[in-house]
């Protein structure tokens, strides 16, 4: 069965499920197995993290991008520096005024402290990864970290990037050339 016949028998563009079960494998893997107990928040050795972010990438992977179809990369990156904006995977709020970090810079450095704190389901948000903060101790990944490709309510949003809680957002398939909302 090739991606495209994966994706064709789903029922919808809806992947929120595929991005949950492949948050909920990537944080038991780190929190359970190559996280360092003793560390108190250290930075783990290079050698542990680029594996870590090859295991996030090839999990990504199998458990998402499958159901993607053939006009979508067989692999992306996720690790922090690496990552952009995955233009086929539309995050869309739940409801209507949903809170949010937004970047104080484009493109986002450290602050997420922007005056702008709701977006909601008109807002064109594209995900890049999920995010937490203090990313090595215990990770929830509580977060969709997402590029704002463009705001009704707040066009000068466009260009920055925002912190949605992942229980406020539903992740859609988006095709070029259709409307995924």
């Amino acid at each position: 069965m090739t991606r495209t016949d994966e994706t064709k028998d789903a029922a919808s563009n809806d992947l929120t499920l595929h991005l949950l079960k492949y948050r909920e494998a990537a944080r038991h893997l780190w929190n359970s197995f190559l996280r360092e107990d003793d560390s108190n928040g250290a930075v783990p050795d290079g050698f542990l993290l680029d594996r870590w972010e090859g295991i996030q990438d090839e999990l990504f992977a199998a458990l998402v991008l499958r159901y993607t179809g053939d006009d979508t990369p067989e692999k992306v990156r996720l690790a922090p520096g690496a990552a952009k904006p995955l233009p086929f995977l539309k995050v869309v709020p739940t409801s209507p005024d949903v809170p949010a970090h937004v970047s104080r810079t484009k493109p986002a450095q450290t602050y997420w402290d922007h005056p702008v704190r709701r977006l909601g389901p008109t807002d064109d948000l594209r995900f890049i990864a999920f995010f937490d903060f203090g990313s090595y101790d215990y990770v929830d990944f509580k977060f969709f970290h997402v590029f704002i490709q463009g705001s009704e309510r707040h066009p000068e949003l466009a260009g920055h990037e925002a912190l949605v809680e992942v229980q406020y957002a539903r992740v859609l398939l988006h095709e070029e050339g259709t409307s995924p909302a």
